[in-house]
């Protein structure tokens, strides 16, 4: 057999097992019912239930599409927050979406992360499950919706080796979108939403892509009056 008709035969049968891995997905999550939002990790980061969340035992199930609209990966979050992917499924290019197909939307790493942009904007958001597949995922997204202006909302991680700025805000930057970063560092949209601050007008009023303000009302909010002697 030639190489080329090696390679042919590779391709086939990669084909048929990521066809056969896409139907376990689709079959196993076909039998779970609606999450409830009583799931500690809701009720732990605010958050509420988007359309297609599902639950298996003691955890969330998140359904992850590729460009042609096929189901291939779950996401199981458990109670305590660690997340992990169904063994051999393809998490890489996968998005799910919160709300409707909208002319502009969000795009956020996890689920608590898009969903607090969601409740706080009313507007669709894009999950792309980690920053890793934020690139990956905006372009299986854009397969499907090219039309959509898409904007990534970027955790803003602390720098370390050496680097100028979080992973988070470099892997959003390399997608070639708008980006704009949650203001204090460490923080994501859903630590920023849960600390009282205004994650609406934040993300409205600030230009994607342009300078790093901070706003008078979020400056207010870590001020205190002194303890005069």
């Amino acid at each position: 057999i030639s190489p080329k008709e090696t390679d042919k035969l590779e391709k086939e049968v990669t084909q048929m097992l990521t066809s056969e891995i896409n139907k376990i997905c689709k079959s196993f999550y076909d039998t779970l019912q609606d999450a409830t939002p009583d799931h500690n990790y809701l009720v732990t980061k605010k958050v509420g239930v988007a359309k297609g969340v599902r639950k298996y035992k003691d955890s969330l199930v998140i359904p992850g599409y590729d460009g042609e609209n096929n189901m291939v990966t779950l996401q199981f979050i458990f109670s305590d927050g660690n997340k992990r992917f169904k063994k051999n499924s393809r998490p890489k290019g996968a998005f799910f979406v919160i709300g409707e197909i909208q002319k502009e939307m969000y795009m956020a790493e996890g689920y608590a992360t898009a969903y607090s942009i969601y409740k706080a904007t009313g507007k669709s958001v894009i999950m792309g499950f980690n920053c890793g597949n934020l690139l990956d995922a905006s372009r299986s997204f854009a397969a499907l919706h090219p039309d959509t202006k898409v904007t990534i909302v970027a955790d803003n991680d602390i720098p370390k080796d050496g680097h100028i700025m979080g992973v988070g805000e470099e892997k959003a930057r390399e997608t070639g979108l708008d980006v704009i970063v949650i203001p204090s560092e460490g923080m994501d949209a859903n630590d920023y939403l849960n600390s009282g601050r205004n994650l609406k007008t934040y993300l409205e009023k600030r230009p994607a892509g342009g300078l790093d303000l901070t706003f008078d009302y979020d400056l207010n909010k870590d001020l205190f009056p002194p303890d005069w002697l």
